[in-house]
């Protein structure tokens, strides 16, 4: 099993335990890393904050 594959399945667990699951939202890899050194189970992106971190602007309609 791959890497990608381990991941998916831990995480199946975590939402299938009993457990609540705090997931702090991360907007790059470095604040990844450091969530995962703190210890949390897992985290969370979205484009959009990807997109405000890496210096993009939200375009008006």
């Amino acid at each position: 099993m791959n890497e990608a594959a381990c991941m998916r399945k831990r995480f199946v667990e975590l939402l299938n335990g009993p457990d609540i699951i705090i997931m702090p939202g991360v907007p790059d890899a470095l604040s990844a890393k450091i969530i995962e050194k703190t210890g949390f189970q897992a985290l969370f992106t979205t484009g959009y904050g990807t997109l405000l971190r890496s210096g993009g602007t939200r375009r008006s309609c």
